[in-house]
């Protein structure tokens, strides 16, 4: 789970005001991901962390805008990083969306395939 770099709730000039991506680590990433704690130098560390994380599959994501600040479709869908975007509503002074994926589980072992059915069925509830 990850927010946008772009969100602030604090600073009214941005059009984010929070949100966050959703993705799923298979259990060979999470060996991997877990190694990386033998990696002494700290900086090493984290950019092998980074890059694991980098092959995570998005599942889902939400972006909150402020509504006087909401940009173009064509930014809100980079915002959201999923291919399919959809308007939730309106609160106050805010706009929600949400985006998932594709269901994809081509390249997953078979342990991992009910797992990431149940945590792709969880974007069909919010949808």
């Amino acid at each position: 789970m990850d927010a946008p770099e772009e969100s602030d709730s604090e600073d009214i000039s941005k059009p984010i005001y929070d949100g966050r991506y959703y993705s799923f680590i298979s259990s060979d990433l999470l060996k991997q991901y877990d190694e990386t704690s033998k990696i002494t130098d700290r900086a090493k560390r984290s950019a092998a962390r980074q890059e694991i994380l980098s092959k995570a599959r998005g599942i889902y994501s939400y972006v909150i805008y402020r509504k006087d600040r909401l940009p173009s479709a064509a930014q809100i869908k980079k915002d959201v990083k999923m291919p399919n975007v959809i308007m939730l509503g309106e609160d106050g002074g805010y706009v929600f969306y949400f985006g998932y994926a594709d269901y994809d589980d081509k390249d997953l072992p078979a342990s991992d395939k009910a797992a990431f059915k149940a945590l792709y069925d969880d974007a069909e509830v919010i949808r």
